[in-house]
């Protein structure tokens, strides 16, 4: 068994628990009675298990059985090796199972029979006991033998006779899969008591094989389903098979019907399938099949319906198919096919369904169609055709339904003889822009059409739309959205009773909501969107019991929202946004159990939010109004929810930190109201949480510094589009194909309307990586967490009240295209590192106390950085003076005067050969020379100082805010620093000298760096070269602290060790000098 499911690793595990447990297999062992003599036959044919055979009678018995296998293989035999497990070192060959099959001890038993017999005329029968089961590879032999054969195994009597078994095709059955009631030891039993399997009337061969949806998985067997030749029905559908279509389905001359449909199967279509003559219904729909259409199904004379949608397929369709005399239904959706549709197509009489939509088709639409007298429904959507709608189309007497929505290189106007297909029920081509014209009235007048989309269509007539549209009383689904249409929409639109769907967005239409509206009760969508309707809601609508989507956004109504919408019950989308309505939101609309879309904004709307309770809610904007009170905190029981607008308002009190419960949360904008309170460091539990605008407001306190775990804004991936299903025919023989195309159709089509879903809504607006706090009362330092948020495009920290440095962290937010920290308090030096943001096209720190020389790699105007006295450089027109260099005299009063309480003193202890390497590409000759103290922002953190070099020595002094992990950064930075520094200065100062110097810091501590430097100025360098790891890591590890004063008031002396060096070299190289030896102490 397991070996028959390829799982040999049970198979070994099995045989090694037999092993240990003592359990063996018996050996299988045919007998066969020859002239009353017993002869008996083990599996494997060597001489030696055959006692009473001598090896030339057993050579005979194995040469017949090798030939016998040529004809065997000619008549259809493939060996299935399946079942046969043989456990050898390095494994078993394919060409070994097959030598294991030819020798069965069944097959021995038989040859031997014939070898045997004294009369080769004599047409008496076989007698074979066999102590195991017949596989099926041995019913295989029967098939080439003419005499006779009984079989008697541990199951049941095989009667092999011309070919056939008594058994019928019981053992092919178990070859091709099985299911809870297919077992051997009711094999017998197959055509009354397995599921799925109908034989003939005498219970000898399977005729029909029902397996739709019976959990099938692994390959289907290539050997079973030749067996089964007269097997007329095979429906595999919607199981979990995999790998490709067996060429042998080629050799059931007898199958009618083949659905292998709802799988996972790859590989191309076998072109044997063209030799399966009876062959009338093939689906293959909804797999992964690749590859071009074979041409030999064009040889299959009584096919009739052909269903390939949802594969992979490509290639040009065969101009072969038309020799399909039969064939009725073509369904090719959603594949890969390109190339024009062949001219062939117009020979095909039969033809009913031509359906090829989402391809790659091209060129023009051939009027030969018009010669496919049957044709009912023509689908070409979404395909790259072009030229004009044939005006030859109009004869076809039978069409229903015409599909050509969205091929946008199609043009000119909709034919007048269109209006000659009276049984038009369907006629679709939206998303046309390119084409114009007027709508014909014959088109009005068909009458049975009961869908008309237009939409895109650009009308250019200058009158209003004809009345004998408001007379279409057999209208379902009317689009004429964007049309460019005009004119009054006309009261007697009650008429429409059968009206599903009506979409009249973005035209011109004038006068009010006809109240009339409410005649039609089967109405599910009505969208009236950006028109120029005037007045109120109509009450009436609430009676709309069966209404799903209400768009009348963009118009000029006015008055209040009315009460009775709540009535709609099944309402799942509102849409009311940009009029004039005023008044309070209904509570009823709150309470709407279906809701999803609730877009109210840009109206006059007023009062308190309403506590919104359905479950389904997807989508609340309400901003844009004069709203007031507070967040209501039941907001965080909308599990579903995911944007949430209400900027503009008037709403007061802290933002409900039951925000935090919302895992599907994307997009929150609660911006230019008067909240108040802290941001709630729940929102760290919005795992999906890309948008969050919470600017001009009033909220106070310090930015959460859990803010670097918003998991949403930690990249940049967007949100998945909206992905509607295929439409396909379903069953194995559809009674109407027509039918079902038209009604998952209409399905679709009631929650998909010009293009327009409250999840389409959602993606025009997504907007991912904003994190906006502007214009509030935030106090404290900016986190250095905010640099794990890589997917944040635009930060906004401006107009607050932030202080401390900016965190050289978000040099890390790699997705940065704005920043702005303008109108704070933040003090010390631009971080060069900024620099690595590549996609920063907006920089603003204007108005801040940030000093210092800005970094050269920021390539931004001035504008960027006014109201910062203590900037330099460029792009100001203020330089830095001195270009940092300070004339300080002698060491000792430098030292008292510029080392603090409690500094440490740290001596450099780097070798010529090393700073040279730092700093030669950045040397140039300077006039002074002496002590100066660079002093970046008392905030900057450990990593983020920059140095000025100049001559005879450097001490930069930087203050440590945070405690840094240098553990870490060690290991993760100190080899690169070992290929610069000598082993010995390395080996001086080990990671945990480090750790105890910073491990646990939790005050500032002023750092002093010592060195010793060329007679050049090393100007500052930006911060991506300085970054260099290499170069930064040396000068972290190559340095030792002590502690050199107590109080400021103490006479300092030079610590001892250190000498003063006043006679400089003046050609440039590093000058020679003694240093202390950290190991001595100071």
């Amino acid at each position: 068994m397991y070996a028959a499911a390829k799982r040999f690793d049970d198979a070994r595990r099995v045989l090694k628990e037999m092993e240990e447990r003592g359990v063996t297999s018996p050996v299988a062992v045919s007998y066969i009675e020859i002239d009353n003599e017993l002869h008996m036959f083990t599996s494997g044919g060597r001489d030696e298990q055959h006692e009473g055979h001598d090896g030339r009678t057993m050579e005979r018995v194995r040469s017949l059985l090798l030939e016998l296998l040529e004809p065997m293989k000619q008549a259809g035999y493939v060996p299935d090796t399946r079942e046969v497990y043989l456990e050898q070192q390095g494994g078993t060959s394919e060409e070994e199972k097959q030598r294991s099959l030819c020798f069965h001890s069944k097959r021995l038993a038989i040859a031997y029979g014939l070898i045997a017999a004294k009369d080769p005329d004599d047409s008496s029968p076989l007698g074979v006991v066999n102590s195991h089961r017949v596989c099926s590879d041995c019913h295989s032999l029967s098939d080439i033998i003419e005499k006779g054969i009984f079989v008697r195994d541990g199951s049941r009597f095989h009667h092999f006779e011309k070919g056939a078994c008594s058994c019928g095709d019981h053992w092919s059955l178990l070859g091709l899969g099985n299911t809870s009631d297919w077992t051997v030891e009711n094999s017998d039993r197959a055509c009354t008591d397995w599921k799925g399997v109908i034989c003939n009337s005498d219970d000898s061969e399977v005729v029909e094989l029902h397996l739709a949806g019976n959990g099938f998985t692994g390959e289907i067997s290539s050997p079973a389903l030749g067996q089964l030749a007269s097997l007329r029905v095979l429906d595999v559908s919607k199981n979990r098979l995999v790998g490709s279509l067996p060429a042998e389905l080629g050799l059931l001359q007898s199958l009618q019907a083949l659905d292998v449909s709802g799988n996972r199967l790859t590989g191309s279509l076998p072109r044997d399938l063209g030799n399966c003559s009876a062959l009338r219904f093939l689906n293959a729909q909804q797999n992964q099949l690749q590859g071009p259409i074979p041409p030999q199904l064009g040889a299959l004379q009584r096919l009739e319906i052909l269903v390939l949608d949802n594969n992979r397929l490509s290639g040009s369709l065969p101009p072969s198919l038309a020799n399909c005399s039969k064939l009725q239904e073509i369904w090719l959706t959603s594949n890969d096919v390109e190339g024009e549709i062949p001219q062939e197509v117009g020979a095909m009489q039969e033809l009913r369904v031509f359906f090829v939509e989402r391809n790659r088709l091209e060129g023009l639409i051939p009027p030969v169609f018009a010669n496919c007298s049957s044709l009912e429904l023509l689908a070409l959507g979404e395909n790259s055709l072009g030229g004009r709608i044939p005006d030859e189309l109009g004869r076809l007497e039978n069409l229903v339904a015409l599909s050509l929505y969205s091929l946008q290189q199609l043009e000119g106007p909709i034919p007048p003889e269109i209006g000659n297909n009276s049984k038009l029920e369907w006629f679709d081509i939206n998303g046309n822009s390119l084409m114009h014209g007027s709508i014909p009235v014959s088109l009005l007048q068909l009458p049975r059409l009961a869908t008309l989309q237009l939409s895109y269509f650009n009308n250019t007539s200058d009158r209003p739309v004809p009345e004998q549209l408001w007379n279409m009383t057999q209208l379902e689904f009317l689009g004429m959205g964007r049309t460019n249409s005009r004119g009054i929409l006309s009261p007697i639109v009650g008429n429409l009773t059968r009206l599903r769907s009506l979409a009249l967005n973005g035209n011109r239409f004038e006068g009010s909501v006809p109240d009339e509206l409410s005649k039609c009760p089967r109405m599910e969508t009505l969208i009236l969107s950006d028109n120029r309707l005037l007045g109120g809601v109509p009450r009436s609508l609430g009676t709309l019991e069966r209404l799903r989507l209400l768009m009348l956004d963009g118009n000029q109504l006015s008055g209040a929202i009315p009460e009775e919408l709540g009535n709609c019950t099944n309402l799942e989308e509102l849409v009311l946004e940009r009029n004039f309505f005023r008044g309070a939101i209904p509570e009823s609309i709150a309470r709407m159990a279906k809701l999803r879309s609730l877009l109210l904004y840009g109206n006059q709307l007023s009062g308190v939010i309403p506590a919104p309770a359905s479950p389904e809610m997807i989508d609340m904007r309400l901003h844009g109004n004069s709203l007031s009170g507070s967040i209501p905190p039941s907001v965080g029981n909308l599990s579903k929810l995911s944007i949430l607008y209400l900027s503009n308002n008037k709403l007061d009190g802290s933002i409900p930190a039951t925000l935090g419960q919302l895992r599907r949360l994307t997009q929150v904008d609660f911006s230019e109201n008067q909240l108040t309170g802290g941001i709630p460091g729940s929102l760290a539990s919005c795992d999906s949480l890309q948008l969050l605008d919470l600017s001009s407001n009033l909220l106070s306190g310090e930015i959460p510094a859990s803010i670097g775990e918003w998991t949403g804004f930690q990249t940049a991936d967007k949100n998945q589009a909206l992905n509607i299903s295929s439409m396909t025919p379903a069953g194995v023989f559809p009674e109407n194909s027509t039918d079902a195309y038209r009604r998952t159709v209409s399905e679709d089509l009631a929650g998909i309307v010009d293009g327009h879903t409250y999840q389409q809504y959602a993606r025009e607006l997504e907007v991912p990586g904003v994190l906006d706090l502007s214009a509030n009362q935030l106090t404290g330092e900016i986190p250095a967490s905010l640099g794990k948020l890589a997917g944040v495009r635009e930060l906004n920290l401006s107009h607050n009240r932030l202080s401390g440095g900016i965190p050289w962290t978000l040099g890390e937010m790699t997705s940065m295209a704005v920043l702005d920290l303008s109108f704070n308090r933040i003090n010390g030096m631009i971080p060069g590192g900024l620099a690595r943001l590549h996609l920063l096209k907006d920089l603003r720190v204007v108005f801040n106390d940030l000093e210092g020389r800005i970094p050269e790699t920021l390539e931004f105007g001035a504008s960027s950085y006014e109201g910062n006295p203590g900037l330099c450089g460029e792009p100001l027109s203020r330089p830095c003076e001195g270009d940092g260099l300070v004339d300080v005299g002698d060491g000792a009063t430098w030292w008292k005067e510029n080392v603090s309480n409690g500094a440490f003193v740290v001596g450099f202890l780097g070798l010529k050969q090393i700073l040279a390497g730092i700093l030669r590409k950045h040397a140039r000759q300077i006039t002074r020379r002496g002590y100066i103290l660079l002093k970046p922002a008392k905030s900057s953190s450990f990593l983020d100082y920059y140095l000025n070099f100049c001559s005879v020595k450097v001490q930069a002094q930087f203050t440590l805010m945070e405690p840094i992990d240098l553990e870490h950064f060690m290991q993760t930075e100190y080899e690169d620093a070992r290929t610069l520094a000598q082993p010995t200065l390395a080996a001086r100062h080990p990671v945990a000298a480090w750790n105890n110097i910073y491990a646990g810091t939790s005050k500032p501590h002023e750092f002093v760096l010592c060195f010793l430097l060329v007679e050049s100025k090393y100007d500052q360098f930006g911060f991506q070269s300085y970054r260099n790891k290499s170069h930064m890591v040396l000068l972290v590890q190559s340095v030792a602290a002590v502690q050199c004063s107590r109080s400021v008031s103490e006479e300092v002396k030079i610590p001892k060790g250190v000498e003063i060096v006043n006679d400089i070299e003046q050609n440039g190289e590093v000058c020679e000098t003694n240093f202390f030896d950290p190991g001595e102490g100071v």
